[in-house]
């Protein structure tokens, strides 16, 4: 079924008021307009005030709203205003449609449409051009109708009125629907969507969907125009109007029609309705008719269709809208069909194809054909112009583009002379201050290196400072560590002897004497071999590396701890003569072995034995004592040889140790160029290792 809704909105333009407010609202604003003309003396204005109460009585009481244009007609003579006039034959024309009245209505178009020519009024002319289009589509005068909406369209395109523009798209639209070219109507219905989109109100925009959903839904394009209702749909809160709402739900109706969802479709038609209570617009009503007659037919409710159907040919023959005859009449033939009465049925299909064939105007296919040429020309025109206008300005922008670089060289070569004068300038200066200037540099470069020399030598004896005194805390701690045990030894052999007068005529007497002398030797030695390091430390004596057989060293180092080692009952086992050779510091040698034989007795347990062992790997000889005594932690052992940790552990014995000697042991072989480690298991026992390079010689 034909659907041209946009065709009967009008242009109101320069027109001072709301339009469809609710009825008690309208009666308001009724009131309030008469009040003002009782007291107005300006007769143009009391002629927009009695337009505006027309419109007012919009829908509900359309005989108040054609008195009222009346009255304002008559005034607008009375006082030569003829824009008053054609304004208001303008309105009583939209009046006139909404009642049925259509050849009165052409009658107050044609007359305002004059006028307007007259004073020269092209806004409201392509209104009344757009509205006769509309009136005259309703009969037989097809080619009229057509002539007016490409009228409207052309001024609307010289004036860029976009209202005009969409009102004449939507109108040559309408046309192509009516000859079932729907391709061709939902190009221009989208043209009208286009302008509405960037240009014109929401009640607008909201139209253009509804018909772009409509012609989607004739194009069988069902997921199309449900997106397009929605969106109509969802500007309905912004529109305070009972007719937009109506024809919103209508379309609805139609799209739930088309899809078999006859529920859906009579809910719409319920909600359609009940918006439409309050206006008496006889189009709309057949319109509605309509699709209640096809929901019923689908419902397969043939009677009850049959008649909804004729009620709606009745409404149609009544206005003269004779488009949706055909649709209707292939309804009814398919009615008839379903209740067995072919004949009829027959009978009404070749009344549906008589009806599509007598508004299969050759005349109108000629006029679309000039208009749709017109429309490639003024398209084609429009390309050239804007293509001219892009060259132009192409060209305009190379002539800029010329005229910058003209002024940059120029300004560019002035700049060049300016920075050259400036060099000179600035040449001349250096060459005068230039000795003077080198003179002064010479004399900076030397105070600085000066100072550069001064600041590295401080830097240098200060590190030196700190290595002396960290140096000189290690040499007391090995004092505190290493002498302790000697003198300890004299002591208590001092006292012993003190105590015990008679040991002198007894065979213990002798070895006593022997003991001590042999510890006051070992003593001796110590103090001897630790000044000889410190001095070393200290920078008077240097690394002396020879080669050391390893036996003698080993005899050496476990006779200085005999007694020692006697006081636990634990025996010192060194190899057998291996004749190896290292090739190291001997008083560094010396330290680090009698440190871990000493560090063994304190940790063995009584009556154990110490095992010490050497062995050839590679260019490495790698020299190990081994004890059987309290072992350690792997916490423990990951701390030792650190400067930074204070490993402090008791003997067996209860002898106390700093850790000191062992950090001692890693400097020392390291400065021989090798390597030192520990393997240990507490409760078992623990192997010190290290390794010294191997004598050639």
């Amino acid at each position: 079924m034909t659907r041209r809704l946009r065709f009967l909105f009008l242009l109101l333009i320069g027109i001072p008021f709301n339009i469809h407010l609710a009825q008690s609202q309208n009666q308001l604003a009724i009131d309030s307009l008469k009040n003002l003309n009782t007291t107005e003396t300006d007769q143009q204005k009391i002629v927009k005030n009695l337009i505006s109460i027309a419109d007012n009585f919009t829908y509900h009481q359309i005989d108040s709203a054609i008195y009222y244009t009346d009255k304002a007609i008559q005034l607008s003579n009375k006082i030569d205003y003829p824009k008053g006039a054609a304004e208001a034959d303008f309105f009583k024309a939209y009046f006139l449609d909404i009642s049925g009245d259509y050849d009165k209505a052409i009658s107050s178009l044609e007359k305002a449409a004059s006028i307007f020519t007259e004073i020269g009024d092209s806004s409201y002319l392509t209104g009344c051009y757009n509205n006769l289009g509309v009136l005259y589509s309703y009969g037989d005068k097809q080619k009229t109708s057509l002539e007016y909406f490409i009228k409207s369209v052309n001024i609307g395109e010289e004036l860029k009125d976009s209202f005009s523009l969409a009102e004449g798209y939507c109108n040559i639209a309408g046309v192509y629907e009516d000859l079932n070219e729907y391709s061709s109507a939902l190009k221009y219905y989208n043209k009208a969507l286009e302008v509405d989109l960037h240009y014109n109100p929401v009640e607008d925009l909201a139209i253009s969907y509804l018909d772009v959903g409509n012609i989607n839904i004739k194009l069988r394009r069902f997921d199309d125009a449900l997106e397009n209702l929605q969106k109509a749909q969802a500007l309905m809160p912004k529109i305070d109007d009972a007719y937009y709402k109506a024809v919103l739900h209508q379309r609805f109706a139609t799209y739930y029609t088309e899809t078999n969802e006859l529920d859906k479709a009579n809910e719409y038609v319920l909600k359609s309705n009940n918006f439409s209570k309050n206006f008496d617009y006889p189009m709309f009503k057949a319109d509605m008719l309509a699709i209640k007659g096809e929901i019923l037919l689908k419902q397969k409710m043939y009677n009850a269709s049959l008649e909804i159907l004729d009620n709606a040919i009745e409404q149609y023959n009544k206005l003269k809208f004779t488009y949706s005859l055909g649709e209707i009449y292939k309804f009814k033939a398919e009615a008839f069909s379903g209740l067995g009465q072919h004949t009829k049925a027959y009978e009404f299909l070749q009344m549906a194809n008589a009806e599509e064939e007598k508004h299969k105007s050759n005349e109108i296919a000629e006029t679309l054909g000039e208009f749709e040429k017109e429309e490639a020309l003024k398209e084609e025109r429009t390309r050239l112009k804007l293509e001219q206008e892009l060259e132009i300005q192409r060209n305009e922008n190379e002539l800029i583009k010329v005229r910058s670089k003209l002024y940059f060289t120029i300004n560019l070569s002035i700049l060049l002379g300016s920075i050259l004068v400036l060099a000179l300038y600035f040449y001349a200066l250096k060459r005068n201050h230039s000795k003077s200037l080198e003179s002064s540099n010479e004399l900076i470069n030397h105070q600085k290196e000066l100072i550069e020399n001064s600041y590295l030598e401080l830097k240098q004896n200060e590190s030196r400072l700190l290595e002396l005194n960290a140096t000189k805390d290690k040499f007391f701690s090995i004092i505190a560590h290493d002498l302790k045990n000697p003198f300890n030894t004299l002591i208590g052999l001092s006292e012993l002897m003190i105590e015990n007068p008679e040991l002198k005529h007894t065979d213990d007497y002798e070895e006593l004497i022997e003991g001590m002398a042999q510890t006051a030797k070992s003593g001796h030695d110590l103090l001897e071999n630790l000044l000889q390091w410190s001095r070393s430390q200290v920078g008077s004596i240097q690394l002396a590396p020879k080669a050391i057989l390893l036996d003698e060293l080993f005899v050496t180092v476990s006779m200085f701890f005999n007694e020692t080692a006697k006081a636990k009952n634990i025996s010192i086992a060194i190899p057998a003569q291996t004749e190896l050779k290292v090739f190291a510091d001997y008083n560094m040698a010396h330290f680090i072995v009698r440190n871990l034989i000493n560090n063994a007795i304190k940790f063995s347990y009584y009556n154990t034995k110490i095992e010490v062992d050497a062995s050839v790997k590679e260019d490495m000889v790698v020299v190990c004592v081994t004890d059987h005594g309290i072992g350690m932690k792997a916490e423990i052992v990951s701390k030792l040889f650190k400067v930074e940790y204070s490993v402090q552990r008791n003997g067996t014995s209860d002898e106390k140790g700093t850790g000191l000697g062992l950090i001692l042991c890693k400097e020392f072989v390291e400065k021989n160029g090798g390597e030192i480690w520990v393997e240990s298991i507490e409760g078992k026992g623990s192997t010190f290792c290290f390794s010294l390079p191997k004598s050639i010689s």
